[in-house]
């Protein structure tokens, strides 16, 4: 009987890997245009562009910091340090567009999007750790990206 349970649990855990491989997205280039970050959120831009090399994305800046070329994909990147007493709880939204026109709009195709708030880790008061943890959150559910 125990000997079955094993064979049972190791059979399903196999195919449960195979499930994982099979997460990608398949995009003619997978390159990613990015807005330049502010002052205030240059400690973000080593973790989002780790974040681009483990899901096979190549990160471009946009033009002139503001327009894309139709058929681009690009990140619309929202980071928000909620009020709080004392630590700030960090709130990062994230949604990987395709623009339909030379400027980005709300009116584009939404490929991914995810939110995530972080109240934790309390390191510090500014709370840079807790928006670095929640963009590699934010992260957990964007695929693998193969070039066609």
């Amino acid at each position: 009987m125990f000997g079955r349970s094993i064979t049972i649990l190791i059979s399903i855990m196999a195919i449960v890997s195979i499930k994982a491989q099979s997460f990608s997205f398949d995009h003619p280039n997978c390159q990613v245009r990015v807005k330049s970050f502010p002052k205030k959120l240059q400690y973000l831009k080593s973790t989002l562009n780790e974040e681009f090399s483990k899901r096979n994305f190549q990160s471009l800046p946009m033009k002139d910091n503001k327009r894309v070329l139709p058929g681009d994909m690009y990140l619309d990147l929202e980071v928000v340090k909620l009020p709080s007493k004392l630590y700030h709880p960090c709130l990062v939204k994230i949604k990987f567009k395709v623009a339909k026109n030379r400027n980005p709009s709300t009116s584009d195709e939404t490929i991914f999007q995810k939110e995530i708030k972080r109240t934790f880790p309390r390191v510090t008061l500014n709370g840079k750790e807790r928006c670095k943890k929640a963009l590699k959150d934010s992260f957990v559910h964007i695929p693998y990206c193969k070039k066609l």
